[in-house]
């Protein structure tokens, strides 16, 4: 039992401390593929990756907006659908997947590369990517249950 609480107070101390800095590396395995890791192999090249805009990783959130940046112009004219990402981001890549599959056009901007995808993220408030926006409806991560909600109720 002792050993539990030493295991306790190392977690909560550890915790406490602050958030860890941990370093990303890209390089490139078989066939061209790239591959990313905390660890990069001794026997590869390896480059840092710099990551500035943070992945959603939890539930993803729906809000609805005041002003409709992407709201339709006319009835029977579907709403516009655009995505804030980055290169790097799986959820981004899930998300844009998803659209393909069902072949929806969107527009997207890179929150981290693009100067219009800057501002505009910075001007919505955005914390993390992807950002999804369907007319009036904000999503903050990916679900897919609830992008397709989304969805279905703009018209697609």
């Amino acid at each position: 039992m002792k050993i539990f609480h030493l295991f306790a107070i190392l977690a909560v101390a550890t915790l406490a401390s602050g958030s860890a800095v941990a370093e990303i590396f890209r390089w490139t395995v078989a066939q061209g593929h790239p591959h990313y890791s905390d660890n990069p192999p001794a026997e590869s090249k390896a480059s840092k990756v710099k990551v500035h805009v943070q992945s959603i990783s939890g539930p993803a959130t729906v809000t609805t907006l005041d002003k409709a940046p992407g709201a339709a112009l006319s009835v029977g004219v579907k709403e516009k659908i655009k995505l804030y990402t980055t290169t790097w981001c799986g959820y981004c890549m899930r998300a844009k997947a998803y659209l393909a599959l069902r072949g929806i056009g969107y527009e997207e901007l890179d929150a981290e590369s693009s100067e219009q995808g800057k501002r505009e993220f910075a001007a919505l408030g955005g914390r993390g990517v992807p950002v999804i926006l369907v007319g009036r409806q904000r999503m903050n991560g990916y679900g897919e249950a609830r992008l397709a909600v989304m969805l279905e109720a703009a018209g697609y």
